[in-house]
């Protein structure tokens, strides 16, 4: 096959296994997510739940107690989010790794494939990364939790306060018998009940928690994949660059992203979208990105392969 057939094959295998190992990490550690936002839901309602006065009803006295309870429970929530990141890190660089060697292998590089290592300082590197905005990992995770907490406990709160509200004014109203209920106050008190701390409860410890984590988590899985690669083919005496290429499903001119950019650019003049290692860009560039990168061989390796012209 010619040097273009090479390389049409091995970026074609590169994104396969990009896929299938992205697709299968983040099958895995969904789930491991989702356990952890159910229990954090369980554990949250079950703690509010204690807080009824006599009528059994939530009363604002009882919001500090609450507040501090949530803040254990969303620290509890953190802590063991925290671990299972590290292990996402760790189980994605080192998929990186097998499968950067499974291509090798494929491609007759046999030779080289005991010259790419996966080592700690790789995990060291993706715990400590430093994202455009200046976050670490650990502090965008707990930036989240903390969201999340006051978000809920405001909620909690106006709901609690408006529920006292519209008790008082009923049981006033109830008084005088010639007055009515107004509808909305019936209503109002209505939604105030166990049903309506729930529906607080699900959305912010399962809903938004649960879609802020989980487009976090599947860009960390891209990005620890992908700069796993990039830190393996480093300073490879038979890697000249490395490959900026479009996902198949990038539509130009349809994306507030730099994609585009980084797939056409000729910084290095070492062709379009091609970088030394050392400087290709922070992948993945947005949430769900798809792109992927492919390495470029120097061509004395290239020419060493069979049948390559």
């Amino acid at each position: 096959m010619t040097q273009e057939e090479f390389y049409d094959k091995f970026n074609m295998q590169r994104r396969a296994f990009l896929n299938t190992s992205i697709k299968k990490l983040e099958k895995k550690y969904n789930k491991e997510y989702e356990k952890l936002f159910k229990e954090l839901n369980y554990n949250i309602s079950h703690k509010i739940s204690k807080y009824k006065d006599e009528n059994n009803n939530y009363r604002s006295l009882h919001l500090t107690k609450m507040k501090k309870d949530i803040d254990d429970e969303i620290r509890k929530f953190n802590k063991e989010l925290n671990l299972q990141h590290k292990d996402l890190l760790k189980r994605a660089s080192i998929k990186a790794l097998e499968d950067t060697k499974a291509i090798y292998k494929n491609f007759s590089l046999d030779v080289l494939t005991e010259n790419v290592k996966w080592n700690k300082n790789i995990m060291d590197y993706l715990i400590a990364y430093k994202a455009q905005d200046g976050l670490k990992i650990s502090d965008r995770l707990w930036g989240h939790s903390k969201q999340i907490r006051d978000n809920l406990i405001n909620t909690l709160q106006k709901n609690i306060l408006a529920g006292e509200s519209v008790w008082d004014t009923m049981m006033e109203l109830k008084n005088n018998p010639n007055v009515e209920i107004p509808k909305y106050l019936r209503e109002q008190f209505h939604l105030m009940g166990d049903e309506q701390i729930q529906k607080t409860v699900d959305l912010y410890t399962v809903k938004k928690t649960n879609y802020m984590t989980r487009r976090l988590v599947e860009s960390e899985i891209e990005r620890a994949y992908r700069t796993t690669n990039q830190k393996l083919v480093e300073g490879k005496e038979w890697i000249k660059g490395l490959k900026w290429n479009l996902s198949s499903k990038h539509k130009h001119g349809e994306y507030d992203c730099v994609c585009e950019d980084n797939s056409t650019a000729n910084d290095f003049k070492m062709g379009k979208g091609v970088y030394p290692p050392k400087y290709y860009p922070p992948a993945p560039a947005h949430p769900w990105c798809k792109c992927y990168d492919s390495e470029v061989f120097n061509d004395e390796i290239i020419q060493k392969i069979e049948n390559v012209d």
